[in-house]
């Protein structure tokens, strides 16, 4: 959980360092973590492990004021 933690912290710094994970799954290469912040709306956001560590998944982050981990 701690690799796919940090990768997020440093997708959108320094707002997304304060990221606590919520809940998360996970199968396969890919974990899903519904996360929150300080200062940033909720969000949900998708990871694929490759060979070189864990990367947020192109177009992989939702949030904002629709809520769409109560979707």
């Amino acid at each position: 959980m701690q690799a796919p933690l940090a990768v997020l912290k440093e997708f959108s710094p320094p707002a997304s360092r304060s990221a606590r994970v919520a809940g998360a799954w996970a199968q396969g290469g890919w974990m899903l973590l519904e996360v929150t912040f300080d200062e940033l709306l909720p969000a949900v956001v998708l990871l694929q492990e490759t060979d070189k560590g864990w990367n947020v998944a192109p177009q992989g982050v939702w949030s904002g004021q629709t809520h769409p981990w109560q979707a």
